[in-house]
């Protein structure tokens, strides 16, 4: 917690319902204080419904019960302008549709997840500000608060995201004050109210072991923890859990109203008055019915006047459904009454509570650090019902636990939030839900990456696509404890580091092309120095897991210039798989061809086989390379003095564009022999090209360059060299070609006659090596073998990639 924090707020933004707690952080005594009063009908209820209004703004304009009245309360209001929402945070646990739009239960708008969620946020940040601001002295700020907010711990990262996203736009928080708002799971919290509570039932003591139970609205959320010295906690076990919540007994009775009176009747008339009173009814049930309640049917409060028909039309309704389905139900028009069967009543509840003792029961049997455990805590709002309070303990009665209901079970988690935020380091240690690994090439040893594709570096193997992992699923992790690697850039002429980051549910991950292994991020760190050693080029990366979000800073070892980032995940599993694609087609094949070819009058039909033929070079390499991505660029030249001594068309993709743009090109200049093939040398040394990249440049030319060194005829006159001593701005092909080499970029020539020998001879002196030599091509005047020879030059230039030696 920030010290400058005077007040503690913490709100429970539930699947049905919502609430907020907060307490003083100079209070010794550490009293949480709860809002238990709301508006609407049900005034005094000690949580609100998480139900929202907008306007055509998508802002809130009723939230709670108000919303829930809000057209009873406003009946001249058009549906269609004011857009009601309720249980939307299930959105978030959607893996499959968060990304796509909420549809209003009223209308067919719709809103974003996150809209609907900020100015919820908003809602409770305002009624937490006029209730602190109403019984203190001076004014409550939103920066005089430490903000915790309530979060499912089967939650993914990418739900917690948009959590923090709609608390920045809520005003809570921002990019530059993240510390300002905490998460904390939710049986987490409970746990902490709990133990806090420490009736005469119960002493945890340090080595004990429990069970918190969190079953609420929308999801049943798990975690078992032992308590040790101090009072403080270890997560024995990942969170589990699922959508058991009790939002879906109520979808049961809603799916039997629909069974009985006809789907399009009730759908018509759910925002009737009188329909409302049903469901309310139906709630007050829900939580005090029990399996010992009798075998009698359960009234319910059903008016004729909710579907606007007569005696004869329900009688045939219930009666028509009684025969289906083998049931007793009975209506009492002069009562109001639809007297539902005990068994019936029991069938909305059953699926569930099976769900949830089963989900336990597996996780008991497959984690031995479960095995005796010493209690079992109930928290939650479902948990206040007896008949589940009676189901738990008898199907998990063989784990010798003691089980314990919270005083309020609905309150346990918001308290126990308040607490968190007064101590957060309460948890020391929980249990990842995911591995998190950094992609590397990996230096190959023997017997290690059998079958696998490697790449050959200066000479050593290195195996790409490998997984250094910082955190297994499974392990246990401390309270913003930080794990950090080092790592040196693969090139010498790495001008950035790119650091790509995955995740996975699975413990122990190898490759980051393996299933199950997610691209979620990546930092790029700068490097402008290329004259340093590679050692002295070295990167620290880290990864934090503050308390249940994961941050990630990389620093440049000698220089201290660092990046910090958390993760921009994937909203859903769309955009997962493909960002995952886009990181593989980032690490597919990349080929970077220049053709620098000379474009005086000579040159005509070199040019117009360029102007038709590009196109097919795409075709030609595709059948051989699939996915390949080709960048083609073309340097068109002539002579110092010529007024387009260059025509440069940067490199693209798009190689039908760039046919299109030689295609207006026109052969003509040069006025001597030589031309200016140390500018264009020069203009193609720098192109951007990438350090990761297939790179050559194929040179096609029938006149040398400037220089009487680079011909074998003598000068007579300035037609055939005006620049005998050479480039008169000091330019030297064969530095270029030296400094084009060393960025790894292969050098290729077309001959077509022999005006140019000597000068490849001399090209041949200053940069060929015994592993990489220039490759000369002699077409003469065979034009139409161009293409051919772009093909299989490209080609050569793979293989030497492949084989990287450099």
């Amino acid at each position: 917690m920030i010290k400058s924090k005077c007040i503690v707020v913490a709100f429970d933004f539930g699947t049905a319902c919502s609430g907020y707690a907060f307490a003083y952080t100079k209070d010794s005594s550490k009293t949480i204080f709860v809002q238990e009063k709301w508006g609407g009908i049900d005034a005094n209820c000690i949580k609100t419904l998480s139900q929202i209004v907008l306007n055509d703004k998508n802002e809130g304009v009723a939230f709670g019960y108000e919303a829930r009245d809000y057209f009873n309360n406003n009946p001249d209001v058009e549906p269609e302008t004011r857009p009601y929402f309720a249980f939307f945070k299930m959105h978030l646990f959607d893996k499959k549709n968060r990304g796509q739009p909420v549809k209003a239960l009223n209308c067919n708008k719709t809103a974003t997840a996150q809209q609907l969620i900020s100015e919820t946020l908003k809602f409770l940040k305002n009624s937490a500000l006029t209730k602190l601001n109403s019984s203190s002295a001076s004014s409550i700020k939103v920066q005089d608060i430490q903000w915790v907010i309530t979060i499912p711990a089967i939650w993914d990262d990418s739900a917690k995201q948009i959590m923090r996203v709609c608390a920045d736009m809520a005003g809570l928080c921002s990019k530059d004050d993240r510390e300002s708002l905490v998460f904390v799971y939710e049986p987490e919290a409970g746990a902490l109210q709990c133990i806090y509570e420490r009736t005469s039932g119960y002493n945890v003591s340090n080595g004990e072991k429990f069970l918190v139970m969190d079953n609420g609205g929308g999801t049943a959320d798990f975690i078992a923890y032992q308590q040790v010295e101090g009072k403080k906690l270890n997560a024995i076990s990942k969170s589990f859990g699922g959508d058991f919540g009790s939002i879906y007994v109520n979808a049961n009775f809603y799916q039997f109203l629909e069974n009985i009176f006809g789907k399009d009747l009730v759908k018509s008339r759910k925002d009737h008055p009188q329909f409302q009173f049903l469901l309310d009814k139906f709630e007050s049930l829900k939580r005090t019915f029990n399996t010992s309640s009798g075998n009698g049917s359960k009234p319910l409060d059903l008016s004729l006047s909710v579907f606007g028909q007569d005696e004869a039309w329900m009688t045939s309704k219930i009666n028509a459904y009684n025969q289906q389905y083998h049931t007793d139900i009975k209506y009492y028009s002069k009562r109001d009454k639809l007297m539902v069967p005990h068994s019936l009543f029991l069938s909305f509840f059953t699926p569930l509570f099976n769900s949830i003792t089963d989900c336990v029961k597996k996780e008991i049997r497959e984690n031995p650090l479960l095995k005796n455990l010493n209690y079992i805590f109930l928290i939650g709002g479902f948990n206040e019902n007896s008949f589940i309070q009676e189901h738990i303990k008898k199907e998990l009665e063989f784990t010798g636990a003691k089980f314990i209901i919270s005083k309020s079970p609905v309150l346990a988690v918001v308290q126990g939030a308040a607490r968190f935020g007064l101590n957060p380091d309460t948890v020391l240690k929980r249990l990842q839900t995911r591995s998190y690994a950094i992609e590397i090439e990996e230096l190959v040893k023997p017997g290690m990456h059998p079958g696998k594709k490697l790449l050959k570096r200066r000479g050593v193997q290195y195996c790409p696509n490998v997984c250094d992992v910082l955190v297994s699923a499974g392990q246990m992790v401390g309270y913003d404890e930080v794990f950090t690697r080092s790592y040196v850039p693969i090139s010498p002429d790495q001008k950035s580091v790119e650091i790509s980051i995955f995740s996975s549910h699975i413990p122990k991950i190898q490759y980051t092309t393996d299933p199950g292994v997610q691209f979620i991020g990546e930092l790029y760190v700068s490097l402008p120095d290329t004259s340093e050693k590679l050692e002295d080029r070295r990167i620290n990366v880290s990864m934090k897991f503050a308390s249940t979000e994961v941050e990630v800073s990389a620093v440049h070892e000698k220089t201290g210039a660092s990046m910090c980032a958390s993760f921009d995940f994937a909203i859903d599993e769309a955009e997962s798989l493909k960002r995952n694609i886009l990181h593989q087609e980032k690490n597919r094949l990349k080929v970077q061809l220049c053709v620098m070819m000379d474009c005086t009058g000579s040159m005509g039909t070199w040019m117009n086989e360029s102007k038709t033929k590009m196109i097919n070079l795409t075709h030609l390499l595709g059948q051989t390379y699939s996915g390949m991505e080709l960048n083609v660029s073309f340097i068109g030249y002539r002579d110092i003095k010529d007024v387009k001594r260059f025509e440069i068309v940067p490199f693209t993709k798009d190689i039908m564009g760039l046919q299109t743009r030689i295609g207006q090109m026109v052969a003509d200049g040069g006025d001597d022999f030589a031309e200016d093939i140390a500018g264009a040398l020069n203009q193609a040394y720098n192109l951007s090209w990438g350090y990761d990249s297939v790179k050559l440049i194929v040179h096609v030319a029938d006149a040398p360059c400037h220089g009487s060194k680079y011909y074998n005829f003598n000068v007579v006159d300035r037609e055939v060299d005006e620049y005998p001593g050479g480039d008169p701005s000091g330019l030297i092909p064969e530095r270029i070609l030296k400094n084009i080499s060393s960025k790894g970029i292969d050098y290729y020539f077309i001959k077509i006659n022999g005006h140019t020998d000597k000068m490849i001879e001399i090209f041949r002196n200053a940069i060929d090596t015994p592993q990489k030599k220039i490759v000369v091509q002699d077409l003469g005047a065979d034009v139409s073998q161009l293409l051919p020879s772009l093909v299989n030059f490209v080609t050569n230039s793979i293989t030497r990639f492949s084989e990287n030696i450099n």
